[in-house]
């Protein structure tokens, strides 16, 4: 229950920003596919991962929709915290006060399935995801269409605080990802955000409620407050230490 049914032999690494990755990933002897939206990073990005023969990175703001005109904003962390939506600027400055907008560029969505059929991709040995999207998964993954079908893993950003308008919520994003065929391995809760992991697998009607409800619980304590709180007191990290104790794992 707590693995991939195949081994993983590379990734789909979407919001790749300069490919800080990219050597982790080659001692594991994995294919990379980058895709990177800001035109500025991608360069460096170009030129960051040219000494590993099997990754290449791609220029492309992913979305469900082809040939949308945005606003993509660009983040004065080296990139780090741009995203397509808009920065929630009062909670974001309350978060990472030393975190800002700096300017916006003017791009085109693509939607992954064409994109990567129009490049030629061979997706073959493929069978990761990682998202770090800055509050935009959904339309991200929604945009690989039936690809999705072809992975075994999905490694995602959370966000549990709106810290952009329009974020993606924990639990559609898991609800669109059961809908896929995929199940739940970790859930990270923490504020403002965390990761989640999905692997391929069935999911039961009770595990599925479970995930639901977990899910959503979580989501409305984060946004009354309570999950701030329950982070402060050690009361999540406890429950996390007990559940791995009567699981038999490390923490």
């Amino acid at each position: 229950m707590g693995r991939c049914e195949r081994s993983i032999d590379g990734v789909l690494h979407i919001g790749a920003n300069s490919g800080q990755e990219a050597g982790y990933y080659s001692k594991l002897g994995l294919k990379v596919i980058w895709i990177e939206a800001d035109p500025d990073l991608f360069q460096t990005l170009e030129s960051n991962i040219a000494a590993y023969c099997r990754q290449t990175a791609y220029l492309c703001l992913a979305s469900d929709v082809d040939g949308q005109e945005v606003d993509f904003h660009i983040a004065s962390n080296d990139g780090g915290s741009s995203s397509v939506l808009k920065i929630d600027a009062p909670l974001f400055s309350k978060e990472w006060p030393t975190i800002s907008e700096v300017r916006s560029v003017r791009l085109q969505t693509c939607r992954l399935d064409n994109f990567l059929e129009q490049h030629r991709c061979n997706l073959n040995d493929v069978n990761l995801i990682v998202a770090d999207v800055q509050g935009y998964e959904l339309p991200v993954l929604r945009g690989l269409g039936s690809l999705i079908n072809g992975f075994e893993a999905i490694i995602s950003e959370l966000n549990w605080a709106p810290m952009y308008r329009d974020v993606t919520k924990p639990h559609e994003l898991e609800s669109f990802l059961v809908r896929h065929g995929f199940r739940r391995l970790w859930l990270g809760v923490s504020w403002p955000q965390a990761t989640g992991v999905w692997v391929r697998g069935k999911t039961s009607k009770l595990r599925h409620l479970y995930m639901f409800l977990s899910a959503r619980l979580c989501f409305m304590a984060a946004r009354c407050g309570l999950l701030k709180l329950l982070l402060r007191s050690g009361i999540l990290e406890l429950g996390r230490r007990t559940y791995y104790t009567i699981k038999g794992r490390s923490v």
